[in-house]
């Protein structure tokens, strides 16, 4: 589906495979790089409808033809951003799966590592992860990739429950307000201040350990087993 504000584009001539063009010095970073940066702070600053390909690509410093060689609209590029977005946490799941800890040990070890991550992303990419574009029928992967990471937080608070680690509640209710609670950080972008990733990733962990343990008192031996692991 191609979106609305690439219709100048149909304007023009039949479109050439131009080959790749890297962007100026001042950059470093490959083609296929620059434009989803270029991108996704346009989504952000202008809105995911009211950017064009032209656009992306005069931000960039490339003609159209070599950003078509990368992309073939707006839609693959926001498709690729998010996927790239969604694949680290879900990479963090599975490395933190892979140390074998206790579930309370694991489930604060993900908050935190999560938690991080997001504090540390450019403020577009935070702002990008809210369009309502993303809610629409082409780009149901983003939905999809949200419900794994959401699973991933039910499941290990599942087991937490079944263990006797965690209170008792809903494990399914609970993942995704867990999730929600990571996610609130997409809020306050761009409009305050960058938060420390560290010092924000601490606090949210804490907050998120000490509503589900059986035993609040244990949170400190939790933190003190979860810093323990190896770093993913």
């Amino acid at each position: 589906m191609t979106v609305a504000d690439d219709t100048d584009d149909a304007k023009e001539p039949a479109r050439r495979r131009g080959r790749p063009r890297r962007r100026a010095a001042d950059s470093g970073l490959p083609t296929r790089e620059q434009i989803l940066q270029t991108a996704g702070s346009l989504f952000a600053e202008k809105g995911f409808a009211g950017t064009s390909t032209r656009d992306i690509a005069k931000r960039a410093g490339l003609r159209q033809p070599s950003l078509y060689h990368h992309f073939a609209n707006t839609d693959a590029m926001l498709a690729e951003l998010i996927e790239r977005a969604g694949r680290g946490s879900l990479d963090l799941f599975e490395q933190v799966d892979a140390l074998e800890a206790a579930p309370a040990v694991r489930f604060y070890r993900a908050v935190y590592l999560e938690s991080r991550m997001l504090a540390g992303w450019p403020d577009w990419l935070k702002v990008i992860c809210q369009l309502p574009e993303l809610r629409q029928p082409r780009h149901l992967h983003f939905i999809a990739i949200r419900d794994r990471i959401i699973a991933w937080y039910q499941a290990t608070i599942a087991a937490g429950v079944a263990g006797g680690d965690f209170r008792a509640m809903d494990p399914a209710f609970a993942g995704w307000l867990v999730n929600g609670l990571n996610e609130a950080i997409f809020d306050l972008a761009p409009s305050t201040p960058r938060l420390e990733p560290e010092d924000h990733a601490r606090r949210v962990a804490d907050f998120a350990l000490a509503a589900v343990l059986l035993r609040p008192s244990r949170c400190a031996g939790v933190r003190r087993a979860a810093d323990r692991l190896v770093q993913p």
